[in-house]
Parts: C-alpha cells; structure tokens; sequence
C-alpha cells in the first residue's frame, strides 16, 4: 500500500491557519510603516531641513509631536531684522535709539555732527534717557566735555531732566560739584523742574540750599516758582511768603504766569490784593502774564479787561 503523498499532484493543497494570519500580520506592519515613513518626509521643507516648528532634539508634546519656536534674544542694539552697529547704520529715529542702546558712545558721537534742528532735540533726549539709564556718570562727564555752545546747554538740560527722573539726589550732588560752571544753570533748572514732580518738598529744600551767588540757583528757583504755580499753587504762596524780596522780585512772573494758566481769576486777585513789597517794574511783568493768560480766552476776555 503506498502512503498518500500530501503535496503530491492529486492531492488538495491547504495552507496552514497560522501561515495566513503571520501573512496579514506582516502586510498590517508594511503598510504602518509606509504611513509613519511619508509622514517624516512630509515633514521636511524643500531644502532638505526640518519645519521650523519641529524640534529635531529634546522633549516632543505627545500628543502632536511638536513643541512652540524658541523666542529670539533681542540684544541691545539690535530688533527683529535689524542690529545697528555703528552711527552709519542710524538712518530715523528707530536706529538712532537702537545705537544708543548699543553704544551711547556712538550714538553721542552723532548727535555732536547734527545741526541746530528739532531732530537733534529730539536724539539729545533719546540719549540721555538712555545713557542715564545705563550710566549716568558717564553721560555727565560727556555732556562737562563738551565745548560752550547751545547744544552743550541742550545736551545739559537733558541730562537734568533724565538723571532727575531717575535719581534726583545723584544729579544735585552733581550740580553742587558744578555749580560755578556753565553746565549748572541749565541742569539746575532741568533737575528742579523733574523733582518738584515727585517731591516738591525735597525738591524745595535743595533748591534753597544752593549758593545764593551761583547763575545756578537763579534758575533753579525760577524753575521751581513755575512749577509751583503750575502744581500747587497754596504752597507755593505759602514758599513765597518765606523768601527773602529779592528772591521775590526774580520768581513772582514765572508764579503768576503758571499759575493764572489753570486759575488766571485767582492769579489776578492775588497780584491785586497781596503782592505788596514786588518791585513795581517786576509786579508790571506779572500782571501782564495773568492778563495775557486769562484774555487768551475769548469766553474771559470781558473779565481780563476789567
């Protein structure tokens, strides 16, 4: 008797349960891998390197496999598609400020070649906002080197305004070690006109401690008069009523013209009524300030004539 041969012609071939199903299997796992494969080139730019949002290293969100741009560090000196490196590189206002960030130096540098024009007020006060910031003894020693001109008195307003903003009590130790020198009337003025903003009473304090011979202290109290009218006008009738007549006869216009601009009724009644002892030429002055304030006013023009 012969053994049937099971892979022999006449015989049915049947494949095995398992061979079918190692089959599917495999066919499952190709087509997977084809998917994930496309997905990875789809992925890349044309140039070859990866999206800008995706992270070639480091953690991946797991549930999207993507992770936020690091943020760009902006340097000084430099913003999103520009670096200002030199005071070539400064053509507008934007540049110039991106360059005094970057080197006040520079910066100032410029701003020495440009003319008497509203464009160069406008650079002096960028720098000293910014050097001021930065270095404020630094920016002082630039503006005392400069030559006796009008820009080194801009230049010293400036810096008064910034550093008094800034650090009131560091720019009067300043101003007491220049006081005989041309920088200090200006930045005198300037540093009163700031600090009497944000401390009128030590702001009053210094001003009265200043060297009564100094051009400095002239303007100093000048400024602080205006401002007073300006702020607080009961104080500062209070401050005047304490100063000494010549002191009155240099600051009563600046009071009266501050003060008749938010109260020219009450500035009148006061130059009317109370100023007694102001020299008659200086009282003239003051009271022509009220009127002309108070006659700006079309609607009070009736009440500023009589």
């Amino acid at each position: 008797m012969r053994t049937p041969n099971p892979g022999g012609a006449g015989a049915g071939h049947r494949v095995p349960l398992w061979l079918n199903i190692t089959a599917i299997a495999g066919l499952a796992l190709f087509l997977v891998a084809g998917v994930l494969l496309l997905r990875h080139f789809g992925d890349k730019n044309p140039s070859g390197g990866s999206s800008p949002d995706v992270v070639a290293s480091g953690g991946l969100d797991s549930a999207t496999r993507r992770i936020s741009p690091t943020p760009r560090i902006i340097r000084p000196g430099e913003q999103e598609g520009r670096i200002v490196f030199a005071d070539a590189d400064a053509s507008d206002a934007n540049d110039f400020r991106l360059l005094a960030e970057r080197s006040p130096k520079a910066a100032a540098k410029l701003v020495s070649r440009m003319p008497d024009t509203p464009d160069r007020d406008e650079r002096m006060y960028d720098l000293m906002q910014i050097w001021v910031s930065k270095d404020p003894t630094q920016a002082a020693d630039w503006v005392s080197g400069l030559p006796h001109s009008g820009m080194k008195n801009d230049a010293t307003t400036e810096l008064g305004l910034a550093w008094g903003n800034s650090d009131p009590e560091a720019a009067a130790r300043w101003v007491d070690e220049n006081i005989f020198t041309e920088n200090a009337p200006a930045g005198a003025a300037s540093l009163t006109s700031a600090w009497v903003r944000t401390d009128i009473e030590a702001a009053t304090e210094w001003v009265g401690s200043l060297d009564r011979d100094s051009p400095a202290r002239k303007e100093a109290i000048r400024a602080l008069a205006f401002h007073l009218g300006e702020i607080d006008p009961t104080r500062g009738l209070a401050w005047i009523s304490r100063l000494k007549p010549e002191d009155r006869n240099l600051i009563i216009v600046n009071f009266a013209a501050s003060w008749s601009d938010s109260d020219p009724q009450a500035a009148a009644n006061w130059m009317r009524f109370q100023s007694a002892g102001i020299d008659p030429r200086t009282r003239d002055q003051a009271a022509l300030a009220v009127i002309h304030s108070w006659a700006a006013n079309a609607s009070e023009a009736a009440d500023a004539s009589d």
